[in-house]
């Protein structure tokens, strides 16, 4: 009976452990989610092309008056594993799954402090569709392996915009802006 006990605490113990580990990314996750960054618009933005370039995700097509950055897109398997394939990107050959990813990170508010905003930018290859399937960031088609890289730039770009620009806790929110 003992035995049986332990091994009941044991398991317990291990639950616990788990539940706990689970709730470290996602508490990080809403701190960067949820940070606002203190300086000019054009200061914040600057900052966030550098931490792109620096997580290696050069930015493809920048608009610095609308604070909006869209990375340069990689072509992926349908299990999320990086097609590193040596080809003219006017050539590609990608099967059918294949995820074309991107990113579209935004600064948002009109005055200090502002937020950061990060949206996937997913096209897939579909046979028997004649051009690439755009996927919206809610379809419930969306690979899993999509929203976890999504969070590890949203991460990412708070680790090291935080140091520079985070805003004060209680700090008021920027708008955002209707979808």
């Amino acid at each position: 009976m003992a035995l049986s006990r332990r091994s009941l605490l044991v398991a317990a113990l291990g639950a616990a452990v788990a539940v706990a580990a689970g709730c470290g990314p996602s508490a990080q996750l809403k701190e960067a989610r949820t940070a606002r960054y203190q300086g000019t618009r054009d200061e914040v933005f600057l900052a966030v092309n550098e931490a792109l370039a620096a997580e290696n995700h050069p930015v493809d097509r920048s608009d610095p008056e609308q604070a909006a950055a869209l990375t340069r897109g990689r072509w992926f398997e349908k299990d999320g594993t990086h097609e590193d394939k040596a080809f003219d990107d006017s050539k590609v050959m990608a099967e059918d799954g294949s995820v074309f990813l991107a990113f579209i990170v935004t600064v948002v508010g009109d005055a200090p402090p502002f937020q950061v905003k990060v949206e996937p930018s997913v096209d897939q290859v579909r046979s028997g569709y004649s051009a690439l399937y755009h996927m919206k960031p809610t379809d419930p088609q969306l690979p899993g392996w999509v929203v976890g890289k999504t969070e590890d730039l949203e991460l990412a770009l708070h680790k090291r915009l935080k140091s520079k620009f985070i805003a004060p806790p209680g700090t008021v929110a920027p708008a955002a802006p209707a979808p």
